[in-house]
């Protein structure tokens, strides 16, 4: 909620500023990201999920070794880890093709969450993501939603 209202207040800021700077548009472009993407970020594709999910690094919910994702070892504590469902996640020649790529999922509710696709999700699944959360009561308590991810170059 606090992240939120101070992404409010800054580009309430910038758009003050704007009335008085037009010089200021290259600082605010930089700080969202969403407006305008980089040519580093440009959209790659936004695909309907079926099924967003969240999960823990509870045994129960991954395999023999947890601290390994189907693209190896990331420190999953800095970044925010997305599974997605292994019809999105390999390529026609079953390379891994998303791995390590930014991603942003769209909640039906308007939420949304960026993160880096690092990991698969079990093979019933399709059209689905998963995201990582620190606790499966908080995986739990968030339940399973339903949305789009939008995945970048």
């Amino acid at each position: 909620m606090v992240k939120v209202m101070v992404k409010i207040f800054v580009y309430f800021s910038f758009v003050f500023l704007f009335s008085f700077a037009p010089e200021c548009k290259n600082i605010y472009k930089s700080f969202f990201n969403e407006t305008e993407k980089t040519h580093n970020e440009k959209e790659y594709k936004k695909i309907s999920l079926q099924r967003i999910s969240f999960y823990s690094l509870s045994p129960d919910e991954t395999d023999n070794d947890p601290e390994t994702f189907s693209c190896g070892k990331i420190n999953y504590k800095k970044y925010q880890i997305i599974a997605v469902s292994r019809d999105l996640f390999f390529g026609p020649n079953k390379e891994k093709h998303l791995c390590n790529k930014k991603a942003k999922i769209i909640l039906n509710t308007g939420e949304e969450i960026e993160g880096i696709i690092f990991d698969t999700m079990h093979p019933r699944y399709t059209k689905s993501a998963d995201i990582l959360v620190k606790n499966k009561e908080t995986a739990f308590s968030l339940g399973v939603k339903i949305g789009e991810i939008v995945i970048f170059e």
